[in-house]
């Protein structure tokens, strides 16, 4: 019976393990596809550095060095941050977000560092002490403030777009944020 019970906890500890991989594989994939259709000479992106800053069922965080081609025939590297998240909709349809910061850029701001700001914020502005929360609840609030600037910033850049004629988004698809 004890021999049943260790492999069910195996067995589930494997799928656990499995599904934060498989969320981070995709986000690598994603985010390769993503600047080499963005690039202008796709061929010459190099992506180096390559860092899984944070990583949950749901969202995936990268840092990685992007190394490109420009149109005076010289190279670019910045330091980007690419942001991954799976959410569900009204129909309980898997979806998924995602955008790269370009790090180097003042104008742009890390969504996780942002997140962590406002977590930092929420915990001291709360007025309780931190060891009356779980690990389990500090993690789920840290969570919410990054889902909260995932789709701040990925709202900001579908407005930008449709300001600037870059898209053909309508005012649909700005219901679903």
């Amino acid at each position: 019976m004890r021999k049943i019970h260790l492999i069910i906890l195996f067995a589930a500890v494997t799928l656990l393990a499995g599904c934060k991989l498989s969320i981070e594989k995709q986000a690598e994939k994603a985010m390769i596809k993503e600047m080499k259709e963005t690039s202008l000479f796709p061929e010459s992106v190099k992506i180096s550095n390559l860092e899984t800053v944070f990583l949950v069922d749901s969202i995936c965080i990268l840092h990685y060095d992007c190394k490109r081609k420009n149109r005076s025939d010289g190279y670019i590297t910045n330091k980007m941050e690419y942001v991954y998240c799976l959410f569900k909709t009204e129909g309980n349809e898997i979806d998924t977000v995602y955008f790269h910061v370009n790090l180097d850029d003042k104008d742009e701001e890390s969504v996780l560092d942002a997140a962590m700001l406002d977590f930092r914020k929420r915990m001291s502005n709360s007025g309780k002490d931190r060891s009356d929360f779980t690990k389990e609840k500090l993690d789920n609030i840290k969570i919410q403030c990054l889902k909260v600037k995932i789709f701040e910033k990925r709202l900001a850049i579908e407005l930008y777009k449709m300001l600037n004629g870059t898209s053909s988004s309508d005012s649909k698809d700005l219901d679903k944020w």
